[in-house]
């Protein structure tokens, strides 16, 4: 404490020699004022501002030069460091609250609020000082080189003894991949194959033919090293021994669990069908074989659906179709699922992402904060054929097509497409495959569309007449389109436009807690483009039916309703008018019917709300600087904050769940929907998606705000005593809605908006501001 006293001493030793200048000039004072008249009142001087200071490297005492130093506020300006690390702004005679901000490359930008009072008359100069801490350098990962998986199928034919076949016209044909060929061997393997489905054909005389298809799955295990190493998948089919009254067609379904070395791997394997009639089954096991399957399910066309599930293993699911056999043959349905094993490190640098889906290297991430592993993951879709394209040419060609051209009573030429009672005509299909990125299981998709005349009742297509005799009817779909608007359509990106039903509006408004904004949007399956303009479908409309959306239950008894959405540009969607036609999802497919062509697209119509905020605020006082003095004019204050984005209702308070993962808020959410589980978790992905898209890529995963530690600088008046400290934090709501049917569903998520400091004095406190250059400088300090 020398030093302290030692301070004290001389505080004593200034104000005794400032006591003696006092008084000695206050006595000359009074000498002189009977002989000199009084000085006038000096005139008014403005008050002037500056702010100034010094950078600083990290050690608070190297100087740093050409750092970038930015003012905002009530005014604006920039400037660089010299060097000797400071700067200066002259604000003139502006005050208020300003940020200064100070960047360099290879450091951490910092910003700095400062409020600067208003003073009578006089000059003040803030001194905002700073220290810039350099960015950590991050050593690159060794590069890991991981070995290619390469295919094999092993086949072999054998009686019902299990013997292999022996005759000698056995004829085994294998399709699938790039491979179409034909074997006269019981017993063999093919190297060096893709993955996929392969069909298989084995006929002998004396014996029934037995065919069936192989599931050869592609597998997304890394295993490190070079080169390549083999994923083996093999199948049995039996030869029963013809009888000369053949028996009615069998159908088997049969299968192993394993892993990428061959190894049995003991799994939750549950397999489902879109027929009722049909039980259920869930076995604990590495294999199966459910034999005997009605054949009634396999005429009706009834979807099976297999999912694997196992510890340590990504999930596996794969849906099919039964192929139909004559009498006396054995359909067998062969899924031997190879599992892929779930790494040991929860991150991979050679995983890719999905280059759709933007990220925000502003967005802070919590490492303590998993993942909702119950998230389901978007498919990879390719379209391989877009567009379904077929001439007035090839619709002449048809049987009960007849095509001629017309003039309308408005005296338009058209050509018409007339279609005979219970006719129907084919238009072609839109092909595309999706890629499961969990499992690597790739199923193809057809969109079938056609245009059938009715029983007792003549059809016809009218197109509008253009050059040429031969004329073309299309279908397109927009693939890159459907990924933008599901994947990346937030507030933001609609309004900057603007249109006449959705004004543009500023992004500072959107901040604004008190502004009510309220955005229609929608989520697409398939984005359509009809051609030629202006066609219409008289007396039927034109279908086109695709497999169920992926993620909706195979099995769901309950039909799903869909919207019908159009758009004119692309990115604003509205619900159709009630003539152009519907959408939905039945029995396990998509069906869309429209009566005339413009871009369309069955989905959901959406909307995105931001509610009033501006009485959603919290506060939290501090005291542990209570009663110090202030002898610099800003300090470093840190505290716990809010992150993140949390759950909440449509009025924007609290949910009380027992859990929020994804399955848990799907079934919340779509509590009244009578669908199933699967369907009611699809939907929910349409709401997340969209609350993704629109908050920076964040998951709201639980219902309470992650803490995190936040550094703010706070401007204080100097020699004054503290009551508290306050952090005030301020939220913006924004609630998403779904419209299934007549029903809305929504769900609302809560995100901070902004965090604010402020210093409230002890009462009484005494202060000045001083009017030398250096008056409010200094760094902080508390004695």
């Amino acid at each position: 404490m020398k030093m302290k006293s030692d301070f004290f001493k001389k505080l004593k030793t200034w104000g005794v020699l400032a006591l003696t200048a006092l008084t000695i000039g206050s006595l000359a004072a009074c000498s002189d004022d009977k002989d000199d008249p009084a000085p006038p009142d000096p005139e008014p001087v403005a008050a002037t501002y500056s702010i100034s200071g010094t950078v600083y490297s990290s050690d608070a005492t190297t100087a740093m030069s050409g750092v970038k130093v930015e003012l905002s506020g009530a005014k604006s300006a920039n400037t660089t460091t010299g060097n000797d690390g400071s700067y200066k702004f002259d604000l003139s005679t502006t005050n208020g609250s300003f940020t200064v901000k100070f960047s360099k490359e290879g450091y951490k930008a910092l910003s700095v609020p400062v409020t600067v009072a208003a003073i009578a008359s006089g000059t003040i100069d803030y001194s905002v000082n700073a220290a810039l801490v350099k960015e950590p350098t991050i050593e690159p990962e060794p590069e890991k080189h991981y070995k290619t998986p390469t295919y094999s199928l092993s086949i072999n034919i054998t009686d019902a003894d299990g013997k292999a076949i022996d005759a000698k016209d056995l004829v085994v044909a294998v399709k699938g991949g790039d491979i179409d060929i034909t074997k006269n061997e019981a017993s063999f393997e093919l190297s060096n194959i893709k993955s996929g489905v392969y069909s298989i054909k084995a006929s002998a005389t004396g014996y029934d033919i037995a065919s069936g298809k192989v599931l050869v799955n592609q597998v997304t295990e890394k295993v490190e090293g070079e080169g390549t190493y083999v994923v083996k998948t093999g199948a049995t089919f039996t030869m029963k021994t013809a009888t000369l009254t053949p028996e009615e067609a069998a159908y088997n379904i049969s299968g192993k669990i394993m892993d990428t070395e061959g190894k049995a791997v003991t799994s939750t394997i549950t397999l489902s069908c879109s027929d009722k009639s049909f039980a259920t089954q869930t076995m604990n096991a590495a294999e199966f074989n459910v034999a005997k399957i009605d054949p009634n399910l396999v005429d009706a066309g009834a979807t099976f659906s297999l999912s694997v599930k196992a510890e340590g293993y990504y999930s596996y699911s794969w849906v099919f179709k039964l192929n139909k056999v004559a009498a006396g043959q054995t359909w067998n349905e062969v899924i031997n699922i190879v599992l892929s094993k779930i790494p040991d490190t929860p991150t991979d640098p050679d995983t890719p992402t999905d280059p759709d889906t933007p990220t925000d290297p502003d967005t802070p991430t919590d490492p303590e904060t998993p993942t909702d592993p119950t998230i389901p993951s978007d498919p990879e879709i390719s379209v391989s054929k877009p567009d379904a394209t077929v001439t007035t040419d090839d619709l002449k060609e048809q049987e009960g097509v007849e095509v001629k051209e017309e003039t309308t009573t408005e005296g338009q030429v058209v050509t018409e497409v007339k279609v005979e009672t219970g006719t129907t005509v084919n238009l072609g299909t839109i092909e595309a495959t999706e890629k499961d990125t969990e499992s690597g299981t790739t199923t193809e998709i057809k969109d079938e569309i056609t245009f059938t005349a009715p029983a007792n009742t003549d059809a016809k297509i009218v197109m509008p007449k253009t050059d040429g005799e031969n004329q073309t009817l299309s279908v397109k779909r927009d693939d890159k389109k459907e990924t933008e608007i599901n994947k990346t359509q937030s507030i933001e990106s609609i309004i900057e436009s603007g249109t006449t039903e959705t004004p543009a509006i500023t992004k500072e408004e959107l901040k604004q807690p008190d502004k009510t904004v309220t955005v229609p949007v929608a989520a697409v399956e398939r984005i359509f483009t009809g051609e030629p303009t202006g066609t219409k479908f008289e007396g039927a409309p034109l279908k086109i039916e695709s497999p169920a959306p992926t993620g909706v239950a195979a099995s769901d008894p309950v039909e799903l309703p869909m919207t019908l959405m159009t758009s004119e540009d692309g990115i604003i969607w509205k619900p159709a008018p009630a003539d152009m036609g519907t959408a939905k999802v039945q029995n396990g497919k998509m069906i869309v019917e429209v009566n005339h062509f413009s871009m369309f697209a069955p989905g959901f119509e959406m909307s995105i709300e931001k509610i009033n905020s501006s009485n959603m605020k919290t506060e939290k006082k501090d005291t542990k600087y209570s009663d110090k003095i202030f002898t610099k004019d800003s300090f470093e204050f840190s505290s716990e904050v809010e992150d993140g984005i949390i759950y909440v209702d449509g009025n924007g308070n609290h949910l009380d769940y027992a859990e929020y993962t994804f399955a848990a808020m799907a079934k919340e959410v779509f509590s009244g929907l009578p669908n199933a589980t699967d369907t009611k978790e699809y939907l929910f992905k349409k709401l997340f998606d969209k609350i993704k898209a629109d908050n920076g890529s964040m998951n709201p995963t639980n219902g309470k705000f992650t803490m995190k530690s936040k550094k703010f600088t706070v401007p204080v008046e100097k020699n004054t005593s503290i009551d508290y400290i306050k952090l005030t934090t301020t939220y913006i709501v924004k609630v998403y809605s779904i419209k299934i049917g007549s029903t809305i569903y929504k769900i609302g998520v809560k995100s901070v908006n902004t965090q604010e400091v402020t210093v409230t004095y002890k009462s009484g406190h005494g202060h000045g501001h001083g009017d030398d250059a250096n008056a409010g400088g200094g760094i902080v300090d508390f004695e």
